[in-house]
């Protein structure tokens, strides 16, 4: 089973990439300079989200009715606590699926992502890399931040597989406008997270 292993996602799994400008594929609504337009790229939730707030709920729930039985005070109270942080998270993704929440916003300034503590953000001036990891046969995605935050972790946003998994290529459109530089760990991502049939669409629209 693997647990927190680092996916491929670099530069070298899909090779050089040559397009440096949106191009024949620049789409005006994603240009921060169009008046009246709506020019971010946002991923709400939906009743996936709630299916997994459910099935954490219910896995947090069993762990609360276990901590009682246990022998240790500490094993206890640390099996109680992760428990509860498991019905909370359940609460936030149930409460985002019924308001249809936003999940991810990617605008001119960078990417964007709700928290328990607030918004998380990580601008495309700070952006260092996109980071796949694999959890349980579930890939979790991150855009990194080249800045720490409280000064030891590095800023991090997760991102939904949907985002490199669209044959809109919405995000990869605002990363090929904003952060050419990077756009090439997009068909990489794309591979990772089982959206290689369509990299030679991707290809052909920013070549």
């Amino acid at each position: 089973m693997a647990f927190g292993k680092k996916g491929a996602a670099t530069l070298n799994d899909f090779g050089s990439y040559s397009s440096t400008e949106p191009g024949a594929a620049y789409d005006p609504r994603y240009d921060a300079r169009t008046p009246g337009t709506d020019n971010a790229y946002r991923i709400k939730a939906g009743w996936k989200d709630g299916l997994q707030g459910v099935l954490t709920g219910a896995f947090g729930a069993l762990m609360l009715g276990v901590a009682p039985e246990l022998d240790s005070g500490v094993e206890q109270f640390f099996v109680g606590g992760v428990g509860l942080l498991f019905v909370f998270g359940a609460l936030a993704l149930l409460g985002m699926a019924a308001t249809g929440k936003e999940k991810l916003i990617v605008d001119a300034n960078g990417l964007h992502q709700s928290t328990f503590f607030g918004k998380a953000s990580v601008s495309w001036s700070d952006l260092e890399t996109f980071e796949v990891w694999t959890v349980n046969f579930n890939k979790m995605i991150f855009a990194k931040s080249a800045k720490r935050s409280m000064g030891f972790m590095k800023k991090q946003i997760s991102i939904p597989a949907k985002a490199f998994k669209s044959k809109e290529f919405e995000l990869a459109e605002m990363v090929a406008k904003f952060r050419p530089d990077l756009f090439g760990f997009v068909p990489a991502v794309m591979a990772s997270v089982g959206a290689k049939k369509l990299i030679p669409d991707l290809e052909a629209k920013f070549s």
